[in-house]
């Protein structure tokens, strides 16, 4: 009978660090949800869930309290838990088996309390961000801590300002840094042409997806593995500068392997002849259009590959992309001795009308030309943005009006649009058609 009451408070303490533990988790879990999500995530939750976003502008409203409240808590939980480690293990009747349960609450505390919780928060940080249960459980902690917590954060904006520095929350939203980059040269603040690109691709590089940065299906450069004369890939090797070159059989939806170059000319120095070209290919690599590049990238450093070939939700062959084309999302184009130089995608013609190549990517033209087109997951170019308007193949000379823009159809290449004229429309032009 005389051990109850010590179970008693070994229970109390282990339900206490659990508490805590999870207090922690819970903190940690937030300042994912707070501070990770993307402007492509804002976006659609300010689309799909506005209380939610509502909720989350309130909260950043003042981001340096926001900071102070997350730290408090973070302490607070991570403090407690120790304290009560230490409790536990001063209870414990031999030394050494004290401090190694210290450390192993130690370790659990930072396994369970940030790194876990942290982890998960990073894979679903768009559900959490919508969650109410979530968001209304921190605005209890984020009241009930207010007494402590204003007072500090202005002690913090008084001390920095004591010494001639601002206080700043050391956590920022990518919105924040994006809004830092000056959108045209005359607004430049010391930022370069190619640095300002730079910075918007590495701000944008964790959004975008594998369809938006591919090379299509109609433009890929493949080789029949059935062909009679196998020796030819030779010379499409040569007159088209590639060094590795998908094989197919039957159609290109069949894609079997990627032949590389350096492999075809190792057997060529051995003097054997070629074949069979299944025998020296490679093994090829399958994603999904839906991919994010930064996960791409991260299996091409893994696997040691430079090519992947990129199918559609159907399982046909959708485009392939290459290492070189996800860098190029960072540091622009990159050009080689085999890269011919490439003609500009629009030409202005006068103040009102320009030339451009329907596979010119909207975003960019939005960008280039002060356009307001409307940006949609069913297409990613000027060509794709006319078939969905129309809902069907355009004839040649065929005009569409959108706004205030008028598009002429030049010209059309079996059902592929090649060549688009556009014309700014007067206003009065607009209101007469309406």
């Amino acid at each position: 009978m005389d051990d109850l009451p010590s179970q008693s408070i070994a229970v109390f303490y282990i339900g206490l660090l659990i508490l805590f533990v999870t207090g922690h988790a819970f903190i940690s879990i937030l300042k994912v949800a707070f501070f990770g999500l993307s402007r492509l995530q804002l976006n659609e939750l300010r689309d799909t869930h506005e209380r939610q976003f509502q909720q989350l502008t309130d909260l950043f409203r003042d981001r340096d309290l926001l900071f102070v409240v997350l730290h408090f808590w973070t302490t607070l939980f991570g403090g407690g838990a120790l304290i009560v480690a230490s409790r536990i293990t001063t209870n414990l009747d031999h030394f050494w088996i004290g401090i190694l349960t210290l450390i192993l609450i130690f370790v659990a505390l930072i396994l369970f309390g940030d790194i876990v919780p942290r982890s998960y928060a990073v894979h679903h940080i768009h559900h959490l961000a919508r969650n109410t249960h979530l968001l209304a459980l921190f605005r209890l902690l984020y009241w009930v801590s207010f007494p402590v917590t204003l007072p500090l954060h202005q002690f913090l904006h008084a001390f920095s300002s004591y010494f001639g520095h601002e206080y700043l929350s050391p956590y920022v939203l990518v919105e924040e840094i994006r809004s830092q980059i000056p959108d045209t040269p005359d607004k430049d603040e010391g930022f370069k042409e190619e640095e300002r690109e730079m910075i918007r691709g590495v701000m944008e590089f964790g959004e975008t997806v594998v369809r938006e940065v591919m090379i299509p299906r109609i433009d890929m450069v493949v080789f029949d593995a059935d062909d009679e004369h196998p020796a030819d890939i030779m010379e499409l090797i040569v007159n088209k500068g590639h060094s590795r070159i998908p094989l197919y059989e039957g159609t290109i939806d069949n894609i079997i392997g990627i032949l590389y170059a350096k492999d075809l000319l190792s057997q060529l120095k051995r003097q054997e002849p070629i074949t069979d070209l299944r025998e020296i290919m490679r093994k090829a690599w399958f994603v999904p259009e839906s991919k994010h590049i930064r996960e791409l990238l991260q299996e091409f450093r893994k696997e040691k590959i430079h090519i992947a070939i990129v199918v559609d939700e159907y399982g046909g062959t959708a485009g392939l992309v290459t290492l070189e084309d996800i860098i190029e999302e960072i540091v622009g184009d990159i050009f080689d001795e085999y890269d011919v130089e490439t003609t500009p995608l629009f030409r202005k013609i006068d103040e009102q009308t320009y030339l451009i190549d329907a596979i010119m990517d909207i975003d960019e033209l939005n960008d280039e030309l002060g356009l307001n087109l409307p940006v949609n997951e069913d297409y990613d170019t000027l060509g794709g943005f006319i078939f969905d308007q129309l809902g069907r193949v355009p004839e040649p000379h065929e005009t569409i009006d959108y706004q205030n823009y008028r598009f002429e159809i030049l010209r059309i290449d079996g059902h592929r649009i090649k060549k688009i004229k556009l014309y700014f429309l007067p206003n009065h032009e607009i209101a007469a058609e309406e």
